[in-house]
This record gives structure tokens, sequence and C-alpha cells, in this order.
């Protein structure tokens, strides 16, 4: 076998690589976000207090938001990060330091 002849194998394998990475990976890191999202909004309990969000969310590897106050509810967000831009996110809403209610959502491009 000659030089080009291997050039030109070792690009197809290169692609073919390249293309199962692209249809693999992604899948995988967008489902792996979704499952701790549901996990994580599923271990949040509504009547609880707030002050477990930061160490469940710190225990499941979360980023944790709060945003001040607005009409006496409190937003909350545990973000778990997918592909590049994808993710899904736990969006709680307190009131008095007591959860009030909690969804995912899905965040994808």
């Amino acid at each position: 076998m000659n030089a080009s002849v291997k050039i030109i194998w070792a690009a197809c394998a290169l692609v073919v690589g390249l293309v199962l990475f692209l249809l693999v990976v992604p899948k995988q890191l967008d489902a792996s976000a979704k499952q701790n999202a549901e996990t994580f909004c599923n271990s949040i309990i509504v009547g609880e207090s707030i002050q477990s969000l930061s160490v469940k969310a710190e225990t499941a590897k979360a980023s944790l938001a709060s945003w001040e106050p607005k009409n006496g509810l409190v937003h909350h967000q545990a973000w778990f990060s997918g592909f590049l831009a994808n993710a899904f996110s736990c969006e709680i809403y307190s009131q008095n330091g007591k959860v009030i209610s909690n969804h995912i959502d899905e965040h994808t491009w």
C-alpha cells in the first residue's frame, strides 16, 4: 500500500470517527443532564425549607441561582449543562422560605 492510499484511509477513518462522535456524544451528554435535572427536581419536596437547596445543588453538581423576590415569590434555578449550549434546569419557586413548586425546563437549540 503506498503512502497516498494510507492517507486516504486515515482521512476516511477520521471522518467516520468524527461523525460517530457527533451522533453519540451530544445525545449522551443531553440525556445525562436531563436525568440529573429530573433526579434533583424529584428530591425537592413542596413545603421543605429552601435552606436545603444549596446543599442538594452542590451534591448534584448543579449551578444554583436565586432571584430577588417578585410578588412574594423567589425563583431558584438549578442548571445542568448538556452538549454545547443545551441544558436542563429545575425551576423552583419559594415563598416565606418554603418551596411551593418545582418543574423541569429544557433549554436546547
